[in-house]
């Protein structure tokens, strides 16, 4: 019974977080950038830089990455961090590569 009653927990937070991110996306623009929502990355430019491709980083995804998703994390709108924008700075500002 106990087993039963963890599973569901875990099942509903596992859902609950999933469904919190749905709403991060990732474009790209007619440079062939990949932006988020913002207009930013945090990974920098995708055309520059492999790290900033969601398709080859899933660290730079926010729906995969909640620090990649600029509703989350001030770091990643380029608006509020430069570092994040990927015509400024193809290298980006993402400090998480040990974890």
């Amino acid at each position: 019974m106990r087993t039963i009653f963890l599973s569901f927990v875990l099942f509903g937070f596992v859902s609950a977080l999933i469904g919190f991110n749905a709403s991060a996306q990732m474009h790209q623009d007619r440079e062939g950038r990949w932006l988020n929502d913002a207009g930013g990355n945090l990974y920098g430019d995708s055309t520059q830089n492999w790290r900033a491709d969601p398709e080859q980083n899933w660290r730079a995804d926010p729906k995969q990455n909640w620090r990649s998703d600029p509703e989350q994390n001030w770091r990643a709108d380029p608006e509020q961090n430069w570092r994040a924008d990927p015509r400024q700075n193809w290298r980006g500002d993402a400090n998480d590569d040990d974890e």
